[in-house]
């Protein structure tokens, strides 16, 4: 199984990257909503991979218990 190792601060750093230049504020619309579509997109990557990793750390605690009749 693959471990995820998963950075809260990344859809973040996607979203900030370059918003101080003076370039980030000269562009159109269309290439903003595109920014904006590929922040979203990993950020629900993000998210399925850390339910993932939740799902795995649960399961691991559980264990199989038997009942006799007696």
């Amino acid at each position: 199984m693959v471990a995820y190792r998963v950075d809260a601060l990344q859809p973040t750093n996607l979203a900030l990257q370059g918003a101080l230049s003076t370039l980030e504020f000269n562009q159109d619309g269309e290439e903003l909503a595109k920014k904006r579509e590929h922040v979203l997109e990993m950020t629900k990557l993000l998210v399925e991979k850390a339910k993932k990793c939740h799902v795995k750390q649960i399961n691991a605690g559980k264990r199989e218990v038997k009942y006799e009749v007696s």
